[in-house]
């Protein structure tokens, strides 16, 4: 094929796969768009704001994020898109970049441009609401996943069968970025790579190819391990790991199972369809299309293991009867692996069902081919066709309006909207807060004009900012600053977010969709380099010998033993001077020693300790300053301890830190 035809080609599959980007984000994954989805556009911002694809002002949650829709949504956010709109187009040019490598990827084994772009668009084509709407095509979180792995396979089982080291170069390449971004996703694919090679070729034949991969993961892996020292994670997967009993490994593998039969099908639109609409055609065939990719699972994982313990295989065997196996290896490795280290989803194991797709259609395609005598094209006509009424878009048109009039566009054009923009403005309001990740955030993009973080009731009983999938700027301002808070009934079902708000002197401002808009200061504790204040009640400090009363005062009688009356509250404090004050009421005289007070840090270092005198029968306050500088985080985790002595009374309101001056 010459030059021009073959650039006509890409251009094609690059405007289609954009085309059906676009198409599918903005009217059929916006019936489901929710906060983890919303997550890659408050990244993409930051990413857009500070021009570093590894923004600091994010909190990552239990992996890098390198290869989702982030870096196309700010792309798309460059151009002067806003909101939703931006989340539709740089989604779209993500599903591009990445069918343009998946074609390339077919087109290198089927050498026909028509089968590379057939099953391209096959495999993409979403027919279930979990995985193909939301996790590849939606919030994108797998569809990079997806297409390296199967990218890696082919491309590493061609370099070993046609013996051309120079198809192990995109394989290595695609791996390197995937360990790069989570290891463990990667060690799944050459977990299964190792296994393949031992079942199917002579050490001879694949030395060299595992050799480099070895390399390059290797390094990749050093390369993630030195930029998580300077970007945390939320949750650390791979610390978590441990083994589990064989009831738990059996109930872990029967809630994966279940969790794919949920996630594999659109069905779940379909219900209350009345059984005389143009629905039932999608019920049918989308019921058929999961039943037969079902059991074609079944049965091939019988044939493949089969297969291999009566060494029915050999050096000879055909290239697509190992990918086939690899897929099926890497479905066993992979479940196994997530029964023991993430046993809530199946989502894990999306790679090799991805792979096992493509293995399915071009068995489909044979058969249809083989039973009613039909060419190639005709045979791909009636595959695709089975297809598209198989899918999750089909199950969508046929959806009476309501549905369809979905939740985005609600929101977008709701009162909620409309109060929060005229609020802001009357108010000079950015900031906006609630206690449910999965309401608040998908509002930084239903809603731009504002920012939304998540706040989570700590063990300590007070609010602190949710450290995932958000921007730690969203939660430094000034504690003297006003923010509006959104409070859900659903959400706040014991009152503790409306409690802490009305203790910060809130003011109830506008009820609308089911919302109360609450504007307050800040009910967390805030300190940075610029400012921070925060005073914490008894209720929220630990005790060893006081006991609370209804207004949160910590109280020690006479008869008590000695002991804390209160420590905490390990608040981690940036550097700089401070001030702390503690307020405390004793009947004992100021002449007599009642215990004593003192600064710690998490390292055991003492910053200052006094003693403390009896109050007369009135409240007093302890005060004193210290000094924070240098060291990490965790040693920057501050306590202040109230020791009260045996024969004496106590009682404790709060105690303030307040920063005074940066250093």
């Amino acid at each position: 094929m010459k030059v021009q035809s073959k650039i006509f080609v890409f251009l094609f599959v690059i405007l289609t796969s954009f085309l059906l980007g676009v198409v599918h984000v903005k009217w059929i994954y916006s019936i489901t768009f929710h906060a983890d989805a919303a997550a890659m556009q408050v990244l993409a911002q930051a990413i857009y704001e500070s021009r570093s694809i590894l923004p600091h002002d994010f909190y990552y949650g239990n992996q890098l994020i390198l290869l989702r829709s982030e870096v196309p949504i700010a792309l798309a956010m460059a151009m002067g898109f806003k909101g939703y709109a931006a989340f539709v187009i740089g989604s779209a040019l993500g599903i591009s970049i990445w069918t343009v490598i998946l074609f390339t990827s077919l087109y290198c084994v089927f050498k026909k441009f028509l089968a590379a772009a057939f099953y391209t668009f096959c495999l993409l084509f979403p027919v279930s609401i979990g995985f193909d709407n939301d996790l590849i095509l939606g919030q994108q979180s797998h569809l990079a996943n997806v297409v390296l792995s199967l990218s890696i396979l082919i491309f590493f089982t061609l370099s070993v069968k046609e013996k051309n080291i120079k198809y192990i170069i995109p394989a290595i390449f695609f791996i390197f970025i995937m360990v790069v971004e989570e290891p463990i996703r990667a060690a799944f694919v050459l977990a299964t790579i190792i296994v393949v090679c031992f079942f199917f070729w002579d050490c001879k034949k694949y030395k060299t190819q595992l050799f480099f991969v070895f390399v390059f993961v290797f390094f990749a892996f050093m390369l993630n391990k030195h930029i998580l020292h300077y970007y945390s994670l939320g949750r650390d997967i791979s610390s978590e790991v441990k083994l589990v009993s064989f009831s738990s490994f059996l109930d872990n593998l029967s809630n994966i199972f279940n969790d794919y039969l949920s996630n594999i099908t659109s069905l779940n639109y379909l219900v209350d369809v009345p059984f005389l609409n143009l629905g039932v055609i999608s019920y049918v065939f989308n019921f058929a299309y999961v039943v037969i990719f079902s059991g074609y699972i079944f049965v091939s994982l019988i044939d493949v293991v089969k297969n291999i313990f009566m060494r029915r295989i050999g050096n000879d065997v055909l290239f697509w009867h190992v990918l086939k196996a690899s897929a099926f290896i890497g479905l066993c490795i992979t479940t196994l692996a997530i029964c023991l280290l993430n046993p809530d989803s199946s989502r894990h194991a999306l790679w090799a069902l991805f792979v096992i797709k493509l293995c399915f259609l071009m068995d489909l395609v044979r058969f249809v081919r083989n039973r009613f005598l039909l060419g190639s094209n005709l045979s791909f006509l009636v595959v695709l066709t089975f297809v598209c009424l198989s899918s999750t878009w089909f199950c969508v048109a046929t959806l009476s309006s309501s549905p369809i009039n979905n939740n985005v566009y609600k929101k977008h054009n709701s009162d909620l909207r409309i109060s929060l923009n005229d609020l802001s403005k009357r108010y000079n309001v950015k900031n906006v807060f609630g206690n449910d990740f999965w309401h608040i955030l998908p509002l930084n993009v239903i809603i731009p004009e504002l920012s939304y973080g998540e706040l989570r009731m700590s063990n300590m009983g007070y609010f602190l900012p949710m450290q995932w999938l958000s921007r730690p700027s969203y939660f430094n301002i000034s504690p003297t600053q006003n923010v509006f808070y959104l409070v859900n009934r659903d959400d706040d079902k014991d009152g503790q977010l409306v409690d802490h708000i009305k203790w910060n002197n809130g003011v109830l401002l506008d009820h609308v969709d089911g919302t109360d808009i609450w504007m307050a200061k800040p009910i967390w504790p805030i300190f940075n380099a610029e400012f921070g204040n925060y005073t914490w009640n008894g209720c929220q400090l630990p005790t060893q010998i006081g006991t609370r009363s209804s207004d949160c005062t910590i109280t020690k009688n006479v008869k008590n033993s000695e002991g804390y009356l209160s420590f905490g509250p390990y608040q981690i404090l940036p550097n700089g001077n401070y001030k702390f004050e503690v307020r405390i009421f004793s009947d004992s005289a100021d002449t007599q020693k009642i215990g004593n007070f003192d600064v710690v840090l998490n390292n055991g270092v003492v910053l200052l300790s006094e003693t403390i005198v009896g109050s007369n029968g009135k409240y007093t306050t302890l005060s004193g300053d210290f000094t924070i500088k240098g060291g990490s985080d965790k040693n920057r985790s501050v306590e202040i301890r109230v020791f009260v002595t045996k024969n004496h009374n106590a009682s404790l309101q709060a105690v303030k830190i307040e920063k005074i001056k940066n250093i």
